[in-house]
């Protein structure tokens, strides 16, 4: 079972490679420095914003297995910060 800094890090770059963007050109875009990306694809995972970004960009890039990645790692972080399950989360933004 791939661990969560291998998945992450490995979508990352596959949506990266999809967009036809190097590390420089896809760091410009995610408005970070090329060597967060570099570290994010192979070492340290992003969190919080820079998490719900790389989902956002998977989404409108047509990419919704990638996306399925981001957006379970991103409810796993929510989850262990907060104690918010992904359903409990739902309710509080529907509310």
């Amino acid at each position: 079972m791939p661990s969560a800094v291998s998945e992450v890090g490995a979508a990352i770059r596959a949506l990266r490679t999809s967009l036809g963007e190097s590390q420089q050109a896809f760091a410009w875009r995610m408005k970070t420095a090329i060597r967060t990306i570099a570290r994010y694809e192979t070492r340290r995972p992003p969190k919080g914003l820079m998490l719900a970004s790389f989902l956002h960009l998977a989404v409108a890039a047509g990419q919704p297995d990638l996306a399925g990645v981001f957006r379970k790692a991103l409810y796993e972080e929510i989850e262990r910060t907060y104690g918010l399950t992904p359903a409990a989360l739902g309710d509080l933004l529907r509310s």
